[in-house]
C-alpha cells in the first residue's frame, strides 16, 4: 500500500517525458510566405503627343507606293513636321519588248500637320497637311534622276478606344494632291509621274 503513490509519481514523471519528447520531435512550421504583390494594370492611357513611326500605303494617281514616316512630337498641341519615303511602282512602262511592266522609283516628303491634339474620349483627330515632297527616277524610265514638286491635303487620325482610354497605335487616312513636274521621258508622249490625286493609308506607333 504505501508503494501506490510511487508508482502513480514514476507513471505521471514517463508520461510528462513523453510527452516533451514528443513536442521536441514535431518540426517547426516554416513561416508563410508573403503574399505577392498584384500586377499593376496595363497602361492603355498613352499620349499622342510624342515621337512616333509609321508605316503607309500610298496611291500617287495611277502609281501605287508604300513607305514609313517619322513624326516629331507635336508643337504647341497643334503642329508637327513628318518625314516619310518609301518605293513606288509606275504601272505604264515599257520593257525591251514594248508590253508594258511596272517601273521602280523612290518618293519622299516632309510636311507639316496642323491640327489638334486627341481630346480625352474622343477616338478621331483631324488634320491638314502640306510640304515638299521629292521623287528619284531610274534611267530606264527618265532622263530626269530627281524632281522636286509638293504635296498637301487633309487626314484623320483614328484610336481605338477602351472606355475614355486608348493605346499606343493608332490609324490613319489622308487625301489631297501631289505634283512634282517629273516625266517618263523614255516612254511615248512622256507621261506624267506621281502627279494628282494622292490616297494614303497607314498606322502610327506613338513611343
Amino acid at each position: 500500500m504505501p508503494m501506490r503513490p510511487s508508482i502513480l509519481a514514476a507513471a505521471l514523471a514517463s508520461s510528462l517525458l513523453l510527452a516533451a519528447r514528443a513536442n521536441a520531435q514535431e518540426p517547426t512550421p516554416a513561416p508563410s510566405p508573403a503574399a505577392e504583390a498584384p500586377a499593376p494594370p496595363v497602361r492603355l492611357d498613352r499620349s499622342k503627343e510624342d515621337v512616333s513611326l509609321g508605316f503607309d500605303l500610298r496611291r500617287f494617281q495611277d502609281d501605287f507606293g508604300l513607305g514609313g514616316t517619322l513624326s516629331s512630337p507635336i508643337l504647341a498641341r497643334w503642329l508637327r513636321f513628318t518625314l516619310g519615303g518609301g518605293v513606288a511602282w509606275y504601272p505604264h512602262a515599257l520593257d525591251s519588248s514594248g508590253n508594258q511592266t511596272w517601273d521602280t522609283f523612290g518618293h519622299g516628303r516632309l510636311v507639316v500637320e496642323v491640327g489638334p491634339t486627341f481630346q480625352e474620349g474622343v477616338p478621331v483627330r483631324p488634320y491638314g497637311f502640306g510640304g515638299v515632297s521629292a521623287l528619284y527616277l531610274p534611267g530606264t524610265m527618265s532622263s530626269q534622276q530627281f524632281a522636286i514638286g509638293g504635296v498637301g491635303g487633309f487626314g484623320m487620325e483614328l484610336a481605338f478606344m477602351h472606355g475614355p482610354l486608348s493605346g499606343p497605335v493608332t490609324y490613319y487616312m489622308e487625301i489631297g494632291g501631289c505634283g512634282d513636274g517629273a516625266n517618263a521621258t523614255k516612254l511615248p508622249t512622256s507621261p506624267d509621274i506621281a502627279s494628282g490625286l494622292l490616297i494614303g493609308a497607314g498606322f502610327r506607333v506613338y513611343l
